[in-house]
């Protein structure tokens, strides 16, 4: 008989954090539908946050969509590791690398309305010497 784990993965990793108002069972379905999501390595890893700020003041989250006309603020915040990188994406590819070394790592991102527009989506991956070890699902960016 063969396993379903992979030789060394530990049983239960990587893990599926699911964003959810409750720990009731509709509402993680409910948040599984919608794409609240993010992944991790195993339970060391913390839960990063991301979301994405249009110029009205509309506020998204991960899974969440955003309608942009114009300039977006990008907000983050993960907890940092010596050695792990922290990665904004969206459809043009990386946005911005920042080393995690500090207790508690948090930023903005400034993209004004062509890039913006470009970007389709915004999304987070955290890396440990290029290990992927933490990853959200997508912010969708709507054109208006």
């Amino acid at each position: 008989m063969h396993s379903l784990i992979p030789r060394g993965q530990p049983a239960g990793t990587p893990i599926t954090w699911v964003l959810a108002a409750s720990p009731e069972r509709d509402e993680i379905v409910a948040g599984l539908r919608a794409g609240w999501t993010i992944v991790t390595r195993d339970g060391s890893v913390r839960i990063p946050e991301l979301r994405v700020i249009d110029g009205a003041g509309q506020v998204a989250g991960i899974g969440a969509a955003v309608r942009t006309a114009g300039p977006i603020d990008v907000e983050w915040r993960a907890h940092a590791h010596p050695g792990r990188q922290l990665r904004i994406l969206s459809s043009e590819g990386v946005i911005r690398t920042v080393d995690l070394r500090s207790d508690e790592a948090r930023g903005t991102i400034h993209l004004e309305g062509a890039a913006a527009a470009a970007a389709r989506h915004i999304r987070l991956e955290i890396r440990h010497d290029e290990e992927l070890i933490a990853v959200t699902n997508p912010i969708f960016l709507e054109a208006s």
